[in-house]
């Protein structure tokens, strides 16, 4: 409308495709307050620290415990190992000492069998000498052995005494066998003979030896 002019205004009808804004022109303004980055706590790492130095020492604990209990239990089996060892060795020292016990008694035993057995066998042989010693002969140092062999040292007063005793041995019974050795002479000042030495080994019969021997027969 002309200026001056009176009259209704009328509204100005919009445009059917208003303009677009430019792109990348303007600015984009957010009215949510951004989030600020939180702050580390440092007591809460202290606490994560604090928890794994107990868990550690925890392990630690229960390591040694263990260890302590292993230790203490390897110290009483060894103990009871030494304590076995020791009773095995004592039980075998009183062994050996009854087994040196009885073997001292046995080798008592058999001395005394044996001195029991020379004294009856000696008793037997010295019986019978005493019976086929002539006067003019001496016997002593006799040797009995048990097979029958007695060596015994003697001396005569002359040849004859020795040559008749020699003879009366051999004759008597249970004689096997009669062996001379060792015949030696000693005379006196005037050359004279005073003794005659010899070693007589008789072989008897080993019926000599027993309890119920007979009695040999007077000649």
């Amino acid at each position: 409308m002309p200026n001056g002019s009176s009259g209704p205004v009328k509204p100005r009808t919009p445009p059917k495709n208003p303009p677009r804004p430019a792109t990348g022109v303007g600015l984009r303004v957010s009215l949510i307050p951004a989030e600020e980055p939180k702050k580390a706590d440092p007591k809460k790492g202290f606490r994560i620290w604090l928890v794994s130095v107990g868990v550690g020492l925890l392990a630690l604990v229960i390591l040694s415990v263990s260890l302590w209990v292993n230790v203490l239990v390897a110290r009483r089996q060894v103990a009871a190992i030494n304590t076995e060892i020791e009773r095995v060795s004592k039980a075998e020292r009183d062994l050996g000492e009854s087994l040196t016990g009885a073997r001292l008694i046995q080798s008592q035993l058999k001395g005394a069998a044996a001195v029991l057995k020379n004294h009856r066998h000696g008793s037997t042989v010295f019986r019978f000498f005493e019976r086929y010693t002539l006067p003019t002969v001496s016997f002593s140092n006799a040797t009995v052995a048990e097979s029958g062999m007695v060596t015994l040292t003697a001396q005569a007063t002359d040849y004859d005494a020795f040559v008749a005793q020699v003879n009366e041995i051999r004759r008597a019974p249970l004689v096997r066998s009669v062996t001379i050795s060792g015949i030696s002479a000693e005379y006196d000042q005037f050359g004279v003979l005073v003794t005659v030495r010899f070693t007589l080994t008789v072989n008897f019969d080993t019926a000599i030896f027993l309890v119920q021997a007979p009695e040999p027969a007077t000649p």
